[in-house]
């Protein structure tokens, strides 16, 4: 009997010692994980896209991390970084994703800027964004001395035929309140009518005013309507509307 009641009491002592161990022992704080980091002006858009949807898996394997996309930008174009946050927030809605489980955040300038995707375990910290490394990545800003269509510069082949009107406003607004002259094809008058209180409207919320637009009908192409946005020069000498360091 004594030699059972010394086996239990033996046994509880390693019991107990190994509780504490593992109490002792410390705990591995989870960190955050870099899915890809892609370049945020030289990847295709179904690159980026493809991306992203790994992120939307690993995020549908496991509902308890959160998803965090940092969008560091370039100097020039100055709205590529917003559109390419608008691009994922408009992916996710096509995959009907919770948007809640996702923080797009715009980072600072980079000479090299990438756009980072990662995954977030429970009580890991928000990864750390990086600091403005010194790096311009575009020259002096220059004036449009010649008359530019900014649907035919910005292409993308993911969303061909969509207008980036926020981005279109951002370089009208750029320096110089430049003219934008708007060229509508459509079917009929009243087609181009729609389309143009349309535009407008939508330009006014990037305080594009109506005063600074030309609209130019011409017939639909093959059938197909469109628009074409164009930037005009501003009169020589004219100073931009915003001070530039060293100007």
């Amino acid at each position: 009997m004594k030699k059972v009641q010394l086996y239990l009491v033996a046994a509880m002592a390693v019991v107990l010692a190994g509780c504490v161990h593992a109490q002792e022992a410390p705990q591995e704080v989870p960190k955050a994980k870099l899915i890809e980091a892609v370049s945020t002006l030289e990847s295709t858009c179904e690159y980026r896209m493809n991306v992203m949807d790994t992120m939307l898996t690993q995020l549908g394997n496991d509902p308890s991390a959160q998803g965090y996309v940092v969008i560091y930008q370039i100097t020039k174009p100055v709205w590529l970084a917003k559109s390419r946050a608008n691009e994922a927030r408009k992916h996710m809605a096509m995959r009907r994703f919770d948007h809640s489980r996702v923080t797009i955040v715009e980072g600072g300038s980079q000479g090299d800027p990438k756009i980072e995707y990662w995954l977030v375990p429970p009580g890991a910290e928000n990864p750390e964004l990086k600091e403005f490394d010194g790096v311009v990545n575009a020259g002096p800003m220059e004036q449009i001395t010649e008359p530019k269509n900014f649907t035919e510069e910005n292409p993308d082949q993911c969303h061909w035929g969509e207008l980036y009107l926020e981005e279109y406003a951002t370089e009208m607004n750029h320096g110089w309140d430049y003219p934008g002259r708007v060229v509508v094809y459509a079917k009929t008058l009243a087609a181009f009518q729609k389309r143009k209180k349309e535009l407008t409207a939508e330009l006014a919320k990037f305080d594009v005013p109506a005063k600074r637009l030309t609209f130019v009908r011409k017939p639909a192409v093959r059938g197909e309507e469109g628009v074409e946005l164009w930037i005009l020069p501003v009169k020589k000498g004219t100073k931009p509307n915003i001070e530039w360091p060293g100007m």
